[in-house]
């Protein structure tokens, strides 16, 4: 700005306190409605900065109250200081109200700044310093530039000030920046700057609160998935588990604080159906699983996960853990560890010769029986030969021989028919051979049967064919057929 133009800009000034009349054409719209405000406020134009101590006393309070808005524009700030290093300016952070809350420059216009208070802890309010970029722009909600003559208060006139009101993503004002310094040394493109260094802490304030409702909702979705009485599994496109409940840790058997982040089939030593529907793409609804060889069972649901544009994300399943034994007639999903023949290492040539023969077994309808101390594998060797077989998409049931009553082992293995004994279950009930059906029943440690069990067992291997218990008293002549692959294992000769 010429020194005329200044000159006139004084004489305007002069003219208003004096008179009470603004020259429209020296005076621009914000600043005269400033003026305006000044007057009406009482402001003294010729008086000095006064004491402010008592504002400077409450700094500490009114930083720790703007924490967010200072964290926020600390960078920008710095990165501002930088660029206005070495051309007596200085860059201003205040709240709402004009309290200015940090204060980074020039030396040389600090120290002459704080002749008039424009230092951290003061009050730059219009009612307080009179017409102002930071007051004014508090209240014009807008982008200020105040030069010179423009300021009200005759001491500020030294200034040149572009500041911008910053607006938090709920549309509150909750503070300015500021660039101040000599008028001598003013540039026009000061305000475009202070408005690119709002509008960046404007959008840091955005993305800080959209992540603040993220984790508010993330934090509220995990407190309801904990509160289910079901468990719950989901798991992404890689198997690797996303949420687990601590439900359903219990009904797996694993600590679901450590499974989340890890593969299911890395955590969990069974086969969930839940990665068969990531893989398919088909959902399943209340099938139920087999748990462990002791015999725990669930009901499950499986269910695909979408995001917004249709693309299969992950699954989801429940789980129910069944404390009554189930009828055969509900579709069973059995799942015990997938063991392949690629996954028995070892270079010897009684291992390479062993799962040569294992895998002529695969090929094949007869039972196999598998001989070897304990510990050597022998159910790997059964998985193997099942994963092996063309029954490999049926289920794969391990019955641990030695594990149960001699009393309930035959009701186990055949099933029972309705009123065939006191207690039977009412419709009867199938047995591991009919549940097995299509795919291969594992007997472990079948040397461990008594001879008369084992007698009735070889009847069914021979006529693949099982009747249940009871079927004859009650006028059943049923017989059902079964197809599966029937493999046992022993330690015994």
């Amino acid at each position: 700005m010429s020194a005329q133009l200044l000159s006139q800009g004084r004489k305007a000034w002069e003219q208003y306190l004096e008179k009470d009349i603004l020259d429209e054409r020296l005076v621009r719209g914000p600043v005269a409605d400033s003026w305006q405000r000044c007057r009406s406020l009482n402001v003294n134009p010729l008086g000095s900065a006064g004491d402010y101590q008592s504002e400077e006393r409450r700094l500490e309070q009114r930083r720790y109250e703007k924490e967010q808005l200072i964290r926020v524009a600390r960078p920008f700030l710095g990165d501002l200081a930088r660029f206005v290093s070495g051309s007596d300016f200085q860059v201003l952070l205040t709240d709402e109200n004009g309290y200015l809350l940090g204060i980074a420059g020039d030396a040389r216009i600090v120290e002459r700044a704080r002749e008039v208070h424009l230092c951290a802890g003061a009050d730059w309010s219009e009612r307080r310093k009179g017409t102002n970029a930071i007051g004014t722009a508090i209240v014009e909600k807008a982008p200020v530039r105040v030069h010179a003559w423009e300021h009200f208060c005759a001491e500020n006139q030294f200034l040149t000030c572009s500041a911008a009101p910053i607006v938090d993503p709920d549309g509150n004002l909750v503070g300015v920046i500021d660039i101040s310094g000599d008028f001598r040394h003013a540039n026009p493109h000061t305000l475009g700057i202070v408005m690119a260094a709002v509008r960046a802490i404007e959008n840091q304030l955005r993305l800080e609160q959209v992540m603040n409702r993220l984790t508010a909702v993330s934090r509220w979705s995990h407190a309801l998935v904990q509160g289910f009485t079901d468990g719950l599994v989901a798991v992404d496109n890689n198997g690797i588990v996303a949420e687990i409940n601590a439900r359903g840790g219990e009904i797996l058997g694993i600590n679901a604080t450590l499974a989340v982040g890890n593969r299911l089939d890395q955590v969990y030593r069974g086969e969930m159906p839940i990665l068969e529907v990531i893989k398919t793409g088909k959902e399943y609804r209340n099938h139920e699983i087999i748990l462990d060889r002791s015999g725990r069972r669930a009901q499950s649901s499986g269910s695909l996960l979408r995001d917004d544009d249709g693309s299969i994300v992950g699954a989801v399943a429940f789980l129910r853990e069944l404390h009554v034994p189930q009828s055969v007639r509900k579709t069973p999903v059995f799942f015990s560890r997938r063991y392949q023949f690629e996954d028995i290492v070892g270079d010897s040539l009684a291992l390479q010769t062993a799962k040569e023969w294992a895998s002529l077994a695969a090929t094949c309808n007869s039972t196999v029986l598998i001989l070897g101390d304990s510990g050597t594998g022998k159910e790997l060797f059964a998985s193997a030969i099942h994963y092996a077989s063309s029954r490999s998409r049926g289920p794969f049931l391990a019955l641990n021989c030695a594990a149960m009553p001699e009393s309930l082992i035959e009701s186990e293995l055949f099933g029972y028919s309705d009123g065939s004994f006191t207690g039977a279950k009412k419709g009867g009930q199938g047995g591991k051979f009919e549940m097995a059906n299509g795919g291969t029943i594992f007997l472990d440690e079948i040397g461990e049967m008594s001879m008369n069990m084992q007698a009735k067992l070889l009847r069914v291997l021979q006529e693949r064919t099982v009747s249940r218990i009871g079927c004859a008293s009650c006028g059943e002549k049923r017989r059902s057929r079964w197809n599966h692959h029937t493999t046992c294992r022993s330690h015994k000769n």
